[in-house]
């Protein structure tokens, strides 16, 4: 007996029509009989998709799903999902990326191009379609840059940063369900500079949390002070920490945070503080900041970017750690719990200059780390599957040889990928963004 899922009409498609292959080859019913199963199985097979899921909210970003979004793929290499997303030289061409994939499996990719630049939003199922081409401040005085972002729920939420015709910096959030984008509250930054558009993630309540860095008011340049917030339904914006230093010690600027939050509910915030690394935890139903042990790594991360994804508790953080010849190498850490960092996955320490983008986990739970490595503008770029201290890597593919900008990365659940979005260039200086896909 054939099982139905009614609530999965790719799985029931499957079934069925290997039901009737195999009812086609059987030597042992007569010619009639094979026809009259053959009508029982279709038959059946147009109640499953009766029974079948159906679009939840009638925009063209509910449809879909992962019979879509997870092409059949030759697995253990790169494949190029769709065609180039933007391309254009340094003044029309693209500026900054980011990546992530939603439940369904569709990949979410977030560019800004042109001069002064815009912000776009593609989704990929079965090719690339764009989700927005406005955010309200395309084609304006001001450039978009830096996007970020994150989905939950058929929720799309993406952080920029807003640049005026002073040369300073607005942190923004705009939120989309499938229509046009919309701002999500006001500016979070006070019309100071911010270092990086917000890093934010989504809860399950709808809250969105972020984690940015500011100057401190008064000034345009200078130490930048850590500050996270949470946004709630309405847009409106609340403080988590105190602004007078945040958890950074006097003195100290910060640079590159992340945010995430743990499986029971709990804030986590990494960052570089001067020339070391750090991380910190808070309890939401708090103020209190406190730190995870001591700095990550031997404390000469200077200027390094880091990567958090929290799971169970466990915190991992990628970072790019100087060693001693004076080149650099990426590694990932772990919270042993106990207030220790522990290195959870390094590599051979090749020359040249590390830089991590992203850090993620796959369905088995293992750590998947995209970072770019080489010296002299040729740079490669990869993406580690590290388990018990191991590492395997494949080199991804570019549209150029080696003229690397930067990159963005997730692990896609649902198909079971990785999938990396590409901004590189050409000796032209014609500039690319790309998205590729690895699938186990």
């Amino acid at each position: 007996m054939v099982p139905i899922d009614d609530g999965n009409y790719v799985d029931n498609f499957r079934h069925l029509s290997r039901l009737a292959c195999q009812i086609c080859r059987s030597s042992r019913q007569s010619y009639v009989m094979r026809w009259l199963l053959l009508i029982i199985v279709f038959s059946a097979l147009g109640c499953a998709k009766v029974a079948g899921p159906t679009s939840d909210g009638g925009s063209d970003f509910d449809g879909g799903g992962a019979a879509d979004a997870c092409p059949e793929l030759a697995k253990g290499q790169w494949h190029k999902l769709g065609e180039t997303l933007s391309m254009g030289d340094s003044t029309t061409g693209p500026k900054s990326v980011d990546l992530t994939t939603d439940a369904e499996g569709r990949t979410l990719v977030a560019w800004t191009e042109g001069s002064p630049s815009g912000l776009f939003v593609s989704r990929f199922d079965t090719s690339w379609s764009p989700v927005a081409t406005d955010f309200g401040l395309n084609g304006g005085e001001t450039s978009l840059v830096n996007p970020t972002i994150a989905t939950r729920g058929g929720r799309i939420v993406v952080g920029f940063l807003e640049q005026d015709d002073q040369n300073q910096y607005h942190a923004h959030l705009a939120q989309s369900d499938g229509g046009a984008f919309s701002a999500l509250g006001a500016a979070l930054n006070d019309n100071r500079i911010s270092t990086s558009a917000p890093d934010l993630t989504i809860a399950e309540s709808g809250d969105v949390y972020t984690a940015f860095a500011q100057t401190e008011q008064g000034q345009t340049s200078g130490r930048f002070r850590l500050v996270t917030t949470r946004t709630i339904a309405d847009g409106g914006h609340i403080r988590l920490n105190p602004e007078q230093g945040g958890i950074a010690g006097a003195g100290a600027s910060i640079s590159y945070p992340q945010v995430a939050l743990t499986s029971s509910g709990r804030l986590v915030t990494a960052f570089s503080e001067s020339s070391d690394s750090w991380a910190a935890i808070r309890n939401l139903d708090n103020d209190d900041w406190d730190y995870i042990g001591g700095e990550i790594g031997a404390g000469l991360t200077f200027g390094t970017k880091l990567a958090l994804r929290a799971s169970d508790d466990a915190v991992f953080v990628l970072l790019s750690e100087f060693i001693m010849n004076g080149t650099r190498s990426s590694r990932v850490y772990r919270s042993d719990g106990n207030g220790n960092w522990l290195e959870a996955v390094s590599h051979d320490e090749l020359p040249g200059f590390d830089t991590p983008y992203d850090l993620a986990f796959d369905n088995d739970g293992g750590l998947v780390a995209a970072y770019r490595e080489g010296e002299n503008d040729v740079w490669k770029l990869f993406v580690g599957r590290g388990a018990g201290g191991s590492r395997t890597s494949a080199e991804v593919p570019v549209t150029t040889d080696g003229a690397l900008i930067s990159a963005a990365m997730d692990y896609n659940a649902a198909c079971g990928s990785v999938d990396v979005a590409v901004f590189d260039r050409d000796a032209a200086d014609v500039r690319y963004v790309s998205v590729y896909r690895w699938v186990d």
